[in-house]
């Protein structure tokens, strides 16, 4: 079954190794050291790597906070609208009898 996860996952292992390969391009036509020709897509294909996973973080984590406020919001009405009727059942309780 195909779905986003992979597709995200398929995007990543597509997108990673095609920044290496465009760096190593242009890292040969500069013709560096061979060291740096090696470092350099590898250096840029792990920031790209790491950038998506954190792009996806930051994007989970901004649903589950909405999640949660949402969440909050549903519990906090009906307890503010129990502690009314309280306060309005303790003021007539307190007052006095005539």
């Amino acid at each position: 079954m195909w779905t986003a996860a992979r597709s995200r996952v398929v995007r990543r292992v597509a997108v990673t190794p095609a920044i290496g390969t465009m760096t190593h391009l242009v890292t040969d036509f500069f013709e560096p050291p061979q060291i740096l020709a090696i470092a350099l897509p590898i250096l840029l294909g792990s920031v790209t790597l790491i950038a998506q996973f954190l792009i996806e973080f930051e994007q989970r984590l901004a649903g589950v906070e909405e999640t949660q406020h949402l969440r909050s919001q549903r519990m906090e009405d009906p307890v503010k609208e129990r502690s009314q009727i309280f306060g309005e059942l303790w003021e007539l309780a307190s007052t006095p009898a005539r």
